[in-house]
């Protein structure tokens, strides 16, 4: 278990891998309730964040910014080099209109400001190397 002091109190983040290839869970907890997760692979320095997401009435209130960065500085300590994810917010037109979710626009624009770049379609990269143009101060500001 590790933790992460955030402007919304004490988040704690409970990591598990639970597959032997390098799959695992990344719970987000706060005052002793999980209010989102991500499920990630790590393999060969690389790590794909298959999903991540903060429940709604948990939204807007610094917690998957919280989580990015547990997630940026984990992977730095351990020699993650690299990442993807596949930013595809599976909202419908119906959700739209009952405000449920993020937009693919605001999603991608989520995952843009921690360096992820747009490679094609909905696929976004980001490279740890920090001789990596495409890593602004910026990020690690954030974090």
């Amino acid at each position: 278990m590790q933790h992460l002091n955030s402007n919304t109190g004490t988040t704690t983040f409970e990591m598990n891998f639970t597959t032997a290839d390098g799959g695992g869970t990344i719970k987000v907890i706060s005052n002793d309730k999980q209010v989102g997760y991500a499920n990630i692979h790590v393999a060969n320095g690389h790590i794909k964040i298959h999903k991540l997401k903060i429940y709604k009435e948990h939204r807007n209130q610094n917690f998957g910014t919280d989580l990015m960065c547990f997630i940026l500085k984990w992977c730095k300590k351990n020699d993650v080099f690299s990442a993807n994810v596949h930013a595809c917010s599976g909202i419908t037109e119906e959700m739209m209109k009952r405000n449920e979710g993020l937009t693919q626009e605001k999603l991608v624009s989520f995952y843009e400001k921690y360096g992820f770049i747009k490679c094609h379609n909905d696929w976004l990269t980001l490279n740890f190397n920090p001789c990596c143009k495409n890593i602004s101060r910026n990020v690690w500001g954030r974090c």
